[in-house]
C-alpha cells in the first residue's frame, strides 16, 4: 500500500473516519431491498481491520476521528480556498480535526 509506504517514511499516523453503520442498519427496513442489500455487503469493518493489522505491521498508527459534516464543512469553507474537490477538502478536515482545529 502507497499510503502506509508514505506513513512509515515520515512517521506519519494514518487518520481515518471513524464511520458507524449501526444506526443506519437499523433504519434498513425502510428502504429497497437493493439498497438494503448494497448496505450489508458493505465491508468496511472488514476493510478497517486489515488496514489496522497492515499499520500495526509496519509500525504507524491508526487515529480515528469523528466524521460528522466532513463533506459538508469541506464543501462550504475549502473547495474554493483550496480549489480542490469535496472530497479531498473532506480529507483535509478529518486531518485538521486529528491536529486538535475545530472547524
Amino acid at each position: 500500500m502507497e499510503i502506509m509506504e508514505q506513513c512509515k517514511s515520515k512517521k506519519k499516523s494514518l487518520v481515518v473516519e471513524d464511520l458507524n453503520f449501526k444506526q443506519l442498519k437499523t433504519r434498513m427496513l425502510y428502504r429497497s431491498k437493493k439498497q438494503n442489500k448494497t448496505l450489508s455487503s458493505f465491508a468496511y469493518k472488514k476493510i478497517l481491520e486489515k488496514l489496522e493489522r497492515k499499520c500495526i505491521m509496519n509500525e504507524v498508527d491508526v487515529i480515528k476521528v469523528d466524521p460528522k459534516n466532513t463533506s459538508k464543512i469541506g464543501k462550504e469553507k475549502y473547495t474554493k480556498i483550496k480549489g480542490l474537490s469535496v472530497h479531498y477538502c473532506a480529507a483535509y478536515v478529518i486531518n485538521r480535526r486529528d491536529m486538535g482545529f475545530v472547524d
